[in-house]
């Protein structure tokens, strides 16, 4: 669980994301490549002055600037969980198999207390600056096989009826999701903490469908699941944070050679700071509530010298993957809202029917109501499926289904 990887090359991103999002089958490849625009690690949410100096162009960008500020803010001391996971990650050898009692001893002895106390800390992040650097401080596919087994062993106590204890280790992975999510995240690692809470939801929506769950384990599942919620102007950001991180590298040369550019004149960097605000401006409509053409978006990367479109990633594409990511999040909350509030919800509309599930988040619901759509009957079936104007992306002419439950009586609980 030792091993780093280092990154170059546009095209091999989409391993990363496909991985992160949880969005395929594939395996994990032996080596992960995403471009400098989207590593990074996350940091603070205060506002103090940044330790790069964004240049004149970016003064002139409030967003630019004040989300490399926010980035840069140092951690407090002491509540950062990444330096307890250190060495479970830097261990030489195999985990523990959870498929064996001995590996279950061992993991409990071992692996959970740290995996508590780390999961549960206020951040979850290297203490950096919002330049390209060198990739793997943070070791996310490492931790991402720690939620994994700790998602195992909840699953393990969910069948031995121990569902209490069970309940409280699904929630851990969610806990760390918010934390990362804290403070400004780059794309790629966006699309890690929000694979770590897609693998709680997916592990949740697995006991939805094959176990009965009291009215009091519904509720539970439903809280857990509104205190660590995503929010949509978060991921919109993660763009944001992408372009600011090239931004801010271009204006050193230690930067500069970071991005693989080296030395330029001045002129060549004053057209590519043009030609990346141009992309930012077509990257960030991908993230709107109304789907647009990604064509404009390709078309403005064409346009662009060949060096910027070397930096700038498919965002098209991960974009949809985010909003995937981020809607079968709500899609569970909602069908868990419906399964445990016992309302006569099939009179409402979709638009009525999610501003009463969420009427805490009124900002979500809008966004929502473009995502989402609602099928309810009287037998007990509930299917919440994402709209194929924004997802059609990623499975051309399907509607992904997000939730669907089919309640073994003629009544839902």
């Amino acid at each position: 669980m030792n091993s780093q990887s280092s990154y170059s090359g546009r095209s091999a991103l989409i391993g990363l994301i496909l991985l992160g999002c949880g969005l395929s089958a594939c395996h994990k490849p032996d080596e992960v490549r995403p471009t400098p625009a989207a590593t990074g690690t996350p940091v603070a949410m205060e506002t103090v002055q940044p330790t790069s100096t964004p240049s004149p162009e970016l003064s002139r960008t409030p967003d630019f600037e004040e989300v490399t500020q926010r980035y840069e803010v140092p951690i407090p001391e002491g509540s950062d969980g990444y330096p307890l996971l250190k060495q479970l990650l830097s261990e030489e050898g195999e985990p523990p198999d959870l498929n064996d009692s001995d590996g279950v001893q061992r993991f409990d002895a071992e692996y959970l207390p740290v995996l508590k106390e780390a999961f549960q800390k206020p951040h979850f992040a290297a203490d950096d600056s919002l330049v390209v650097g060198e990739y793997g401080e943070v070791n996310y596919l490492g931790v991402r096989t720690l939620v994994n087994l700790l998602l195992q062993r909840a699953d393990l106590l969910w069948r031995e009826g121990e569902r209490q204890q069970a309940l409280e280790l699904v929630a851990l992975p969610l806990e760390l999701s918010d934390s990362m999510q804290s403070r400004p995240e780059t794309v790629s690692v966006n699309l890690f903490s929000s694979s770590y809470a897609d693998a709680a939801v997916g592990q949740i929506q697995a006991w939805i469908e094959e176990s009965e769950l009291t009215p009091g384990e519904y509720q539970s599942l439903k809280q857990t699941l509104s205190e660590h919620a995503p929010e949509y102007e978060h991921v919109e950001e993660t763009v944001t944070v992408d372009f600011a991180q090239l931004l801010n590298s271009l204006e050193t040369e230690e930067g500069r050679n970071r991005l693989g550019i080296g030395t330029v004149e001045e002129s060549t960097l004053d057209t590519w700071r043009d030609q990346l605000g141009e992309i930012f401006v077509e990257s960030q409509a991908l993230y709107g509530e109304a789907p647009v053409d990604p064509e404009i978006f390709n078309r403005s990367v064409r346009e662009a010298s060949g060096p910027i479109q070397g930096l700038v990633i498919d965002y098209p594409e991960v974009a949809t993957m985010q909003k995937h990511a981020y809607a079968k999040y709500k899609a569970t909350e909602l069908g868990l809202a419906l399964l445990s509030e016992g309302e006569d919800w099939k009179e409402k509309s979709d638009d009525k029917l999610l501003q009463s599930v969420f009427a805490a988040q009124p900002e979500e619901v809008n966004t929502l109501s473009q995502m989402l759509d609602v099928e309810l009957s009287d037998e007990g079936f509930i299917k919440v499926e994402g709209s194929k104007e924004h997802f059609d992306r990623l499975l051309p002419g399907v509607e992904p289904v997000f939730f669907e439950y089919q309640a073994s009586g003629p009544e839902s609980p």
